[in-house]
């Protein structure tokens, strides 16, 4: 369920094959800037609450998935080969259209075909 919560809340999606520095560096970002802000947060999303490969084999675990609906004020969707598949993925674009029109959708690199799919 989307609540609002203090602060300034950014989550980040990661699937396969995501390239590390599209994610790792935004989060890099938000992680330094935490320091002066605590209630700044970044978290990691992905469709389900498993480890995803990224690029050259990086795995994480997401914070959340899809079904945990966070609240965030901002959603982003890094670039990497995998946006060819993500492109067709109902199950992101479902979530990326049940967002609140408060929340910003933005994107790195090819990140960005998925929000003009």
């Amino acid at each position: 369920m989307n609540r609002r919560i203090a602060g300034f809340r950014l989550g980040i999606y990661v699937f396969k094959d995501v390239e590390i520095v599209d994610f790792a560096a935004p989060y890099g970002v938000f992680s330094v800037a935490r320091r002066f802000d605590p209630e700044i947060d970044a978290f990691l999303i992905a469709d389900s609450a498993r480890p995803v490969q990224g690029q050259a084999g990086f795995t994480v675990l997401p914070n959340y998935s899809f079904a945990d609906q966070p609240a965030m004020d901002a959603f982003l969707i890094p670039g990497g080969f995998g946006t060819r598949q993500e492109m067709h993925n109902r199950r992101l674009h479902r979530f990326i259209r049940e967002q609140p029109d408060s929340t910003l959708l933005t994107s790195v690199c090819t990140g960005s075909w998925i929000y003009g799919a």
